[in-house]
């Protein structure tokens, strides 16, 4: 969860579509933290998001996370023996059940050591390319039965800011409003 907690908008690069989870200045340990690409989903949220921390509470960095997990997991109607470490392996299950490779698999969860030619394997455009389609359908599967948008709701003060992000990622251009 830490990995996670920690996540800055700064660990999230846009333009390659890559997230960070090591930043930079951090030694990697036993817990490896693993470059993952982005799903769409996550890269409509950090589109979305202010410069700094990505998960806040009322714009403060969360600090106790089993708190905030017992919070949401409530408000999401969830039973209570169900624990941040079961997600994750509910993950891995969803990608082994969706064929990805068991490599790939644990190369995406972090369970693998790296040598210097999985080092650079990040650069391949079609590094994870299987296991990000299958996170997308994954989640399209959780939005059609959940009760609320997986979406970010944009403010009218966030599309400036998010183009802003666009632009910076190469990926955009501002759209030009023509009138007849």
């Amino acid at each position: 969860a830490g990995a996670v907690v920690e996540l800055t908008t700064f660990q999230c690069d846009l333009e390659n579509g890559f997230i960070h989870l090591n930043p930079p200045g951090r030694r990697q340990n036993k817990k490896r933290r693993p470059t993952v690409p982005m799903t769409d989903l996550a890269r409509q949220w950090i589109l979305t998001a202010p410069p700094g921390r990505l998960i806040t509470w009322n714009g403060n960095p969360v600090r106790h996370v089993q708190t905030s997990w017992d919070a949401a997991r409530k408000r999401a109607g969830l039973p209570a023996g169900l624990n941040r470490h079961a997600i994750r392996h509910t993950v891995a299950s969803w990608l082994r059940k969706e064929s990805i490779e068991k490599w790939l698999v644990d190369a995406f969860m972090g369970w693998v050591g790296t040598d210097m030619a999985d080092r650079y394997a990040k650069y391949d455009p079609t590094y994870f390319k299987p296991v990000i389609e299958a996170l997308d359908r994954l989640f399209e599967a959780i939005a059609e039965r959940a009760k609320t948008p997986l979406q970010p709701k944009l403010r009218v003060t966030d599309v400036g800011m998010t183009f802003k992000k666009l632009e910076r990622a190469r990926r955009f251009e501002r759209p030009t409003l023509t009138l007849a």
